[in-house]
């Protein structure tokens, strides 16, 4: 996971993003909630069911749409480490930026009451990915 994590071409802020997720230090709603930072520790999407880092973004019923669009011929993963391994075998370069997607629809959700469907999220993760296309190193033998 390191190699992935630290050898790809996204931008620095996303690869200290995707160390802290998976070392499980994201603050979700469960965790703020441990440490006495909110009421409850609901996904906002899903009440009554905790909103751990696996929950935010993989097993959300709101992203079985993304998940079935992005892995098409896969089944849906069920973890973090999971959705890693589908999408590297899936894409030739690591990408991370399926992470970045949940995170911004769950932040549309929480800071402006916004609810993004799976067309949308797709969208989204398409333009991250159009804008890192031109950060990517340029492939072997060119």
């Amino acid at each position: 996971m390191a190699r992935v994590n630290w050898d790809c071409f996204a931008p620095k802020k996303v690869k200290i993003f995707f160390w802290i997720l998976r070392h499980e230090r994201t603050r979700t709603c469960a965790s703020l909630h441990r440490h006495g930072a909110r009421d409850l520790p609901d996904c906002p999407f899903c009440p009554g069911v905790a909103e751990e880092a696996d929950h935010l973004f993989v097993t959300c019923p709101r992203l079985a749409d993304l998940w079935s669009r992005l892995l098409p011929k896969q089944n849906p993963p069920s973890s973090i480490q999971g959705v890693v391994a589908a999408i590297c075998s899936t894409f030739a370069a690591p990408n991370t930026t399926a992470h970045t997607a949940a995170v911004g629809a769950r932040n549309a959700m929480v800071f402006r009451t916004l609810q993004e469907d799976a067309p949308t999220m797709a969208r989204h993760l398409q333009q991250h990915i159009e804008l890192w296309v031109c950060r990517a190193p340029p492939p072997a033998g060119r």
